[in-house]
């Protein structure tokens, strides 16, 4: 699709995609955030696929250290191991990807 479009327009277009490869996915799936002795309910995290990826879209000109760390709070509140951080506003989409693993 190239770069320039809204984030919700890829993350349509990646849901279609998971769809029609027989992925199960959870879009907007929403998550429990632990603090201290309490639980806040009501964070939504942008993908979950399989119930093992966590998926974090964004449209950004460019990737910084703030979205990765992003990913591994999101990650922990989930209890998940293996994340995907995908930037579309790239020229080429392998430039936009990170995998990140706790």
């Amino acid at each position: 699709m190239g770069p320039g479009f809204r984030e919700r327009i890829y993350q349509d277009a990646l849901c279609l995609e998971l769809n029609d490869q027989g992925l199960r996915f959870e879009r907007e799936k929403l998550i429990s955030i632990p603090f201290k002795q309490w639980t806040i309910p009501g964070h939504r995290v942008d993908l979950v696929v399989e119930d093992v990826v966590l998926v974090e879209l964004k449209s950004v000109p460019r990737l910084g250290k703030l979205h990765r760390q992003q990913v591994v709070s999101y990650l922990r509140a989930a209890n998940l191991r293996l994340g995907l951080l995908i930037n579309f506003d790239v020229s080429l989409l392998r430039d936009g990807l990170k995998r990140i693993v706790l």
